[in-house]
């Protein structure tokens, strides 16, 4: 569910959902000020069972602020999958040009895991590598280091960012998600602030469903 809060009309608005490895793409709309739109995607079953992550990206323009977009990511399960015991959280610093953050990983179990993160940025927010391995001890902690780059970001807002750590154990696929914002600094704060809202929750109930008629269509 995508709703205009904003004043003026939002042209040329198209959700990307990025999930299993494939887009898919919905239909270009526009919206006016404070209408709502939701967008059906059909989905190839998952990979196996357990816990998946699904990265929507939703691009628009208006005629003051341009081009713009929003990003959110959300977690996909297959029915009776078994959450992740793991926790990721992020600790960020304020972003000029560039800015340091740290996403921690923690495992309150006995066995050692091993996967890979994903950052997952809005445009203009860049880092590299956007992927890389991480491995969580027993009991332990992991810090994964990361250095975000401003490339035309406006100053004196604050942007969403989220990061996914994925694993599998025991035959089950686990995604761990951690989202917060950062702050970018060095302006007046008077940016417009994107009109669009992404319903996080009116997406993560579809996909559930999804999930569910994957798992009755298997039993067919």
């Amino acid at each position: 569910m995508v709703s205009n809060t904003g004043t003026e009309t939002a042209r040329d608005v198209v959700p990307e959902l990025l999930y299993q490895h494939r887009t898919y793409d919905g239909e270009r709309a526009q919206l006016e000020p404070t209408i709502r739109r939701a967008w059906r995607f059909s989905l190839a079953p998952p990979d196996g069972v357990g816990t998946f992550p699904a990265t929507l990206r939703v691009r628009w323009s208006d005629p003051d602020a341009g081009a713009s977009s929003l990003v959110l990511v959300v977690l996909v399960a297959t029915p009776g999958a078994l959450e992740s015991p793991l926790a990721a959280t992020w600790t960020v610093e304020p972003i000029t040009r560039l800015g340091h953050a740290h996403l921690q990983l923690e495992n309150p179990g006995a066995v050692p895991v091993a996967g890979r993160v994903v950052f997952v940025l809005p445009d203009h927010l860049t880092t590299e590598p956007e992927s890389e391995p991480a491995a969580v001890p027993a009991g332990g902690r992991t810090t994964v280091p990361l250095v975000i780059e401003n490339r035309g970001a406006p100053p004196g807002r604050s942007y969403s960012i989220s990061a996914v750590f994925t694993y599998t154990e025991s035959g089950t696929h686990h995604a761990v998600l951690a989202e917060t914002t950062a702050p970018v600094v060095g302006g007046s704060g008077a940016d417009r602030i994107p009109p669009l809202a992404i319903g996080a929750g009116a997406l993560a109930v579809a996909l559930g469903l999804l999930a569910v008629a994957w798992r009755a269509a298997r039993r067919r």
